[in-house]
Parts: structure tokens; sequence; C-alpha cells
């Protein structure tokens, strides 16, 4: 758990930091999505326990780091997502270049 959270701190000041999964506490057998859960929790529970503004930057930096915080990682996810869902869709559908105007009789100038 020691390593995890220093690990962590280390992040939060703008370190490059890699643990070792073995060493990640957050890691746990039952799922990586679980993980995630406790996670998010645990940095919940310390913005909620914070008693210095400091604490609570902490928590902050975590979820908004420009490299490594949770919410452009997030981002990240969602861009590919629809990328991929629009690969899924395949090309958009040919437009008309002379679309009706709903009379069915062209207008006049």
């Amino acid at each position: 758990m020691k390593a995890t959270a220093g690990s962590h701190a280390l992040l939060a000041a703008g370190h490059n930091v890699h643990l070792d999964p073995a060493l990640n506490a957050l890691v746990t057998p039952d799922s990586e999505h679980n993980a995630a859960l406790r996670f998010l929790t645990q940095l919940a529970e310390r913005a909620s326990a914070a008693k210095t503004s400091s604490a609570v930057a902490e928590v902050l930096t975590e979820i908004a780091a420009p490299v490594n915080g949770l919410l452009p990682l997030t981002r990240e996810v969602v861009v590919r997502a629809w990328i991929a869902a629009s690969a899924l869709q395949g090309p958009p559908p040919a437009r008309n270049p002379n679309p009706s105007h709903g009379s069915g009789t062209p207008r006049t100038p």
C-alpha cells in the first residue's frame, strides 16, 4: 500500500512514475474495473477528509492532471470509442447536391 500511495503522491507532484504491478495495491485479482471503482471511492474519501487546501489540491490534481489525470484519460477513452464507432458505421451517405425544398417544385428567385 505504501508503494501505491508513494507513486500516486509523486504523480500528483508531476513526476513520471512506473509502479511495478506486483506492488500496486489497487490491482487485485477480482478485476481492473473494481480496482478503478475503489480508486475513485478513495479519491472521494480523501476529498471529504481533506483538512487543508493542499490536500484538496492533491485530489484535484489526480483528477485533472494534464497527462495522467482521470479527466484527460477519460477524454481519450471517449475519443477512441467515437473513432471506433465511426469506423463501424462506414462512410457517410452521399449527399444530394440538389436537395428537395419540401414541395417537390424548384424555387423561383
